[in-house]
């Protein structure tokens, strides 16, 4: 709260694990001050150069590790991958098995990553090398995100990829018809997100709403560095000490009757620690208020990785390279698949 007061700041994300903060600033921002405040906190703080120049350097690469199973693995993957030099952050999504590693590829590529990890014991292949994705990034492609205000069906993603795959500048679409969502990256020096909007129209009159403006995605893409297009979405660890194995039907029918998929999205159970993953958008719903649902189901909830408060952002479902299970969203066969 104090350091959002300061001149020029606009985010602050906290990485506890690594004891940094990540500010996000303009050139008003005075990094002394900073400094200086952080120190009459009680903080002993070293300033870590990291400009826009710096953030061009980086790149963000995936990799599919197969012995990911739970938590525990994720200290020895850290070890292994942290000190490597070139390496500046690693997140591990357990229910997806994919590392996200944020690295110079001119210092260390991310099949010399892989290596690493399979010299260790941990099978595992590069799922998205950065420095491919860098290399192919067109500078002037967003993505606009599209919400349908009604129940689609997949006789909607014809007429849609028709109606749109036409148009100067549509690089490609996307449906996901279970959210009622349409991704369509685009270049925004050709064509706007309004005219996506209006094309659509036809189809779904004033039913159409652009949730998030290509360019818009582009700017902030670009200005954070990210090469994985993020989603809305944060994973949060709760801790259930009571967690049964006939508690699983009970979190499923209670998620499924308290929130629709744009607020969760996906839940991860793990029995043996008793650690419950969620995929839920901070904006709309906090991981507190999952713990006190929970509570009130008489499952003793506590959360002990806030991915809102951590930055734990999400990739899309799309951008995920394996199936993703413990989807919220609606099922013929409705059930928890494990």
């Amino acid at each position: 709260t104090i350091l959002l007061s300061l001149p020029g700041i606009k985010r602050i994300s906290l990485l506890i694990e690594e004891s940094i903060i990540s500010i996000e600033h303009d050139i008003s921002a005075n990094r002394d001050q900073i400094a200086e405040t952080l120190k009459n906190l009680g903080f002993s703080a070293i300033l870590k150069e990291n400009n826009a120049n710096q953030h061009n350097k980086n790149v963000c690469s995936q990799l599919y590790v197969q012995g990911i199973c739970c938590s525990s693995e994720c200290p020895s993957i850290n070890k292994i991958i942290k000190p490597i030099d070139g390496v500046s952050r690693v997140h591990i999504n357990i229910a997806t098995k994919m590392v996200h590693v944020t690295h110079e590829p001119e210092k260390v590529t991310a099949d010399e990553i892989a290596l690493k990890l399979l010299s260790q014991g941990f099978s595992c292949c590069v799922y998205k090398d950065g420095e491919n994705e860098l290399s192919v990034q067109n500078a002037s492609v967003g993505r606009t995100t599209i919400h349908i205000n009604r129940i689609m069906s997949k006789k909607d993603i014809d007429p849609i990829q028709k109606q749109l795959g036409f148009l100067t500048g549509v690089k490609r679409i996307g449906v996901n018809v279970s959210e009622a969502i349409v991704y369509v990256e685009h270049d925004v020096g050709q064509i706007t997100a309004n005219r996506l909007q209006s094309e659509l129209q036809p189809f779904y009159p004033n039913l159409v709403a652009v949730a998030l403006d290509g360019q818009d995605e582009l700017t902030e893409r670009a200005s954070s560095g990210l090469l994985v297009t993020p989603s809305q979405f944060v994973e949060s660890t709760l801790f259930l000490s009571n967690l049964m194995p006939e508690h699983i039907g009970l979190l499923e029918q209670t998620f499924r009757r308290n929130y629709l998929p744009a607020k969760l999205r996906a839940f991860y159970p793990h029995l043996p620690s008793k650690i419950v993953k969620v995929e839920h958008n901070p904006s709309m719903l906090k991981a507190e208020a999952i713990a006190d649902l929970l509570r009130v189901e008489g499952i003793k909830a506590v959360v002990t990785v806030d991915g809102d408060k951590e930055d734990l952002i999400l990739p899309l479902i799309e951008d995920y390279g394996t199936p993703v299970y413990g989807g919220m969203t609606p099922k013929k066969n409705s059930g928890l698949q494990l």
